[in-house]
């Protein structure tokens, strides 16, 4: 049977992949800084006017991070420090930024390099947030209005219990998921019931061979199928085993084994009982499923962004670069020096 605690696990889930992505960006930026100083390890001057900045969300996580061109402009903050302003800078990475606000074109496969590590990580990281926004929004705005205030209570206590790994934000999804669970729930025993009022019905009666068989899946849903229960004695001794029909009992079904009319009728009867709560079931598992995929497909992308040893492959496999580009006049040839012939 599914669980809440399960349903809960999609958000911390998309929270983990985000604080992954969050100390990989960090290190970026550390990498980034340690790359463009390095050369006053051997007292050579720096002139690189080319930064990597980010920009943080209300919950102070990194949001982006981008290319900015150092200015001189200073602002004092209220600690009395003062920090020297930048210009973000519009558009595409440029050669040209290496070529004139970098002034280190012999280094710059290691910028491309920086380059697509930026572009890859910013990427799933939109995606990490846009994921999460549908999930909050889904069970907030179907669920959480049928919630009662027996289920505020309970989802202020699990959002408690697991502050490390949730956010107060999810406070209304977890009341929808609470709803959503009890719902299902209630499925899942209306249709345990009704399948055992059928053998009640007419097994024991001995007037139908087949039955409606409720099967667990590994993800801890249910599987309504039909079939012909068969006992089977092995050396373990008797076994009991289903043998399965197609969809479900059709009238057409039922006239083949040569059921008369009124016991065609009761179980028609009897169908249109169990078939709207398989129905609603099923749309109730869809609703699930489809979460469940989008964000098993974005945590194996992020796998393989922050995979061991990624990073230097990616360097590794930068676009060939062209040699200084010719000049005119002695000024920079205009357009991108990486596409230059």
């Amino acid at each position: 049977m599914l669980t809440l605690a399960s349903t809960v696990e999609l958000l911390a889930c998309l929270h983990k992949a985000d604080d992954r992505l969050q100390a990989m960006m960090k290190d970026l930026k550390k990498d980034y800084y340690a790359f463009i100083y390095e050369p006053l390890k051997l007292n050579h001057k720096i002139a690189n006017h080319l930064l990597l900045r980010s920009d943080l969300d209300p919950d102070g996580r990194i949001r982006r991070l981008f290319w900015a061109k150092k200015t001189k402009a200073k602002r004092r903050l209220a600690t009395g420090r003062e920090v020297r302003l930048s210009n973000r800078l519009r558009g595409p990475f440029r050669a040209s930024w290496i070529y004139t606000m970098a002034r280190d074109w012999a280094r710059r496969e290691a910028y491309y390099g920086f380059e697509d590590r930026r572009r890859a990580l910013v990427g799933r990281r939109q995606e990490v947030v846009r994921v999460l926004r549908a999930l909050r929004l889904s069970f907030a705005c179907a669920w959480g209005h049928r919630a009662s205030e027996g289920d505020l209570a309970e989802a202020a206590r699990i959002l408690a219990s697991r502050s490390s790994a949730l956010s107060a934000r999810d406070l209304r999804a977890i009341t929808g998921m609470i709803v959503f669970c009890r719902e299902l729930r209630t499925i899942e025993t209306a249709i345990g019931h009704l399948v055992e009022e059928y053998r009640r019905t007419f097994l024991d009666r001995g007037e139908v061979s087949f039955e409606p068989e409720l099967r667990t899946r590994p993800n801890g849903l249910l599987r309504l199928s039909w079939g012909h229960p068969e006992t089977i004695h092995t050396q373990e001794g008797p076994r009991l085993f289903t043998q399965h029909i197609p969809g479900r009992p059709t009238d057409l079904f039922m006239r083949a084994l040569g059921l008369r009319a009124p016991i065609r009728r009761e179980v028609g009867a009897f169908l249109k009982r169990l078939l709207p709560l398989q129905g609603r079931y099923r749309a109730l598992v869809a609703f699930l499923g489809r979460h469940r995929q989008r964000i098993h497909e974005l945590v194996v992308r992020i796998d393989r962004v922050t995979a061991s040893g990624a990073w230097p492959k990616a360097l590794a496999a930068s676009p060939a670069v062209p040699p200084v580009p010719p000049r005119a006049g002695g000024h920079i040839v205009p357009g991108d020096l990486r596409a230059a012939p």
